[in-house]
């Protein structure tokens, strides 16, 4: 004992009798942790575009969901403008208020254009998960790595990607919400980086089936939505046909809202989709948290 004692320098750590790993390899795991706290730093800049507010595309895109023998409905929109006629909305109680329909939130709001927006927790006095932030207030905010999209203040600038609360504040952004998956970046489908990155973009979640909602933006820096309707397991599209959708319409940054019974499309006063709220054939709108909203 006393031998092995002595062979133990002053950079190693010794309990009892034995040597047990170096102050080298502590420097290291805390390193290590202090990485995991503070989150994964990836995120790319977009310009916004300075055109003319305005619907540039507007159609619904028939495809056969996995499976699925029926035909299922997908509802693209691709708008002209700069980023300011984009924001994230909530319903009037805000995150610890009621959830509710997409139609009713879009309509106080007076949205041209809404889909559902990010992820919720159905029982949770803070029905919000995720990042979000409204007209340069945050609304909820969490610690871990997710797919944000948002503009920045100073120059409009489209965000996207993975950024902690201090990179968040930095480059001063004043509208973001956030989901799970970053499903195109650059132009290419980045569900198998995503699946590395983040705790929420499992193979489980990436291969369902299921109805889907993203929004995005061109190379130009315009804004695109995209949402698949269908019932959740039984028609729909799983996360890789979902990017590659996107990129087939030419999208350049995009990231996966949330999906299943509470995608919906809401357009000029009228829900344009079929939402399965119950995941089941009935159609009826489900009560959500955050809407994306266009208007001008």
């Amino acid at each position: 004992s006393i031998n092995k004692m002595r062979s133990c320098t002053t950079t190693n750590v010794v309990i009892g009798d034995r040597c047990l790993f170096s102050i080298h390899h502590v420097f290291l795991m805390m390193t290590m942790m202090m990485i995991c706290v503070a989150g994964v730093v990836d995120y790319d800049v977009v310009p916004s575009s300075t055109g003319t507010p305005g619907v540039s595309v507007l159609k619904a895109i028939n495809l056969t969901g996995k499976g699925a023998e029926s035909q299922t409905l997908a509802h693209y929109v691709h708008f002209n403008g700069p980023s300011t006629i984009y924001s994230p909305e909530l319903e009037k109680g805000g995150c610890h208020g009621t959830r509710e329909f997409v139609s009713v939130t879009a309509s106080e709001h007076k949205c041209v254009y809404s889909t559902n927006g990010g992820f919720f927790n159905y029982n949770a006095p803070n029905h919000c998960e995720g990042n979000l932030i409204i007209g340069g207030e945050w609304q909820n905010s969490i610690s871990g790595v997710v797919a944000n999209f948002g503009r920045r203040k100073k120059d409009g600038a489209w965000v996207v990607g993975y950024m902690d609360n201090s990179t968040i504040s930095s480059e001063d952004v004043d509208n973001l919400i956030s989901g799970n998956c970053w499903l195109v970046r650059k132009g290419e489908s980045a569900v198998k980086q995503s699946h590395k990155a983040e705790k929420g973009c499992s193979n489980s979640f990436i291969s369902l089936i299921a109805p889907r909602t993203a929004v995005g933006v061109n190379k130009d820096g315009t804004i695109i939505m995209l949402q698949v309707d269908g019932i959740e397991t039984v028609t729909g599209v799983d996360l890789n046909q979902f990017a590659d959708m996107l990129v087939d319409l030419g999208c350049w940054q995009a990231i996966n809202l949330d999906g299943g019974g509470s995608s919906t499309s809401y357009y000029d006063g009228d829900v344009i989709s079929s939402p399965h709220c119950m995941d089941t054939p009935q159609i009826c709108e489900r009560n959500v948290s955050s809407i994306t909203c266009v208007k001008y």
